[in-house]
């Protein structure tokens, strides 16, 4: 949902509000600060903006599991 499509899981742990009445997802600027958010830590956990991005278009479990191996 929104610019920077996120999931509402995502968005919450990112302290998004997302209810029937209020979706942030929708609002550029707190989507945006929360996507910068989120690569951020993708980035700290992958040490790769490669991955990071990986990561975030298919999610973080998906590259760990694609790591292990």
């Amino acid at each position: 949902m929104g610019l920077w499509q996120f999931m509402a899981p995502t968005a919450n742990d990112l302290g998004m509000e997302v209810t029937a009445l209020v979706d942030e997802r929708r609002d550029p600027l707190r989507s945006t600060e929360g996507a910068a958010v989120y690569l951020g830590e993708l980035y700290e956990e992958c040490n790769s903006w490669f991955l990071a991005l990986e990561a975030y278009n298919s999610g973080p479990g998906r590259v760990r599991r694609l790591l292990i191996r």
